[in-house]
C-alpha cells in the first residue's frame, strides 16, 4: 500500500485520503465526527460519522473513541485498520488485520505488545514528497 503525505493529511493508493484536502473521486476519511445528517448534494465522498459503509467497493467501518474517528477498511481483499490513538484497541474488537496504520509510534508499540499480527505503518514517520 502506498501512502503519501499531502499537507496535514495522507493519501492512500489514490483511492482514499485521511485528513487531507478533499480530492475529487477519492473517499475522504475524516479525523473527527461530523454532523449526523447532511442535506443536499455533496461534492466529495466523505465518511465522518460512525457506522458501516460500502463505497466504490470499499467496505468501511468507522468507530468513534475519545472523540476521534478510527477505521477498518476492506480494500481489494485486504483489511486495513487506521488508528488515531491507543484507546481504540481497548474499546473495540478487531478481527484479522493485514495492515495497521497508526498515527504515532506509541500506537505501534501497543500493537506489538498485544502481539497483534499484520504489518504496521506509522503516519508520523511519512514525509511529504
Amino acid at each position: 500500500m502506498k501512502i503519501t503525505k499531502q499537507g496535514e493529511g495522507f493519501v492512500f493508493d489514490k483511492k482514499f485520503c485521511l485528513g487531507a484536502e478533499q480530492i475529487k473521486n477519492y473517499i475522504h476519511l475524516a479525523l473527527e465526527k461530523g454532523e449526523a445528517m447532511k442535506y443536499g448534494k455533496q461534492s466529495h465522498l466523505i465518511v465522518d460519522f460512525p457506522g458501516e459503509y460500502d463505497i466504490q467497493g470499499i467496505l468501511i467501518r468507522c468507530m468513534e473513541v475519545q472523540g476521534l474517528l478510527h477505521y477498518v477498511l476492506r480494500v481489494d481483499g485486504e483489511f486495513i485498520a487506521i488508528l488515531q490513538n491507543q484507546a481504540v484497541l481497548e474499546a473495540e474488537a478487531f478481527d484479522v488485520i493485514d495492515t495497521w496504520v497508526c498515527k504515532s509510534s506509541d500506537i505501534k508499540e501497543t500493537i506489538e505488545n498485544l502481539e497483534l499480527e499484520g504489518d504496521i505503518l506509522v503516519l508520523d514517520e511519512i514525509t511529504e514528497e
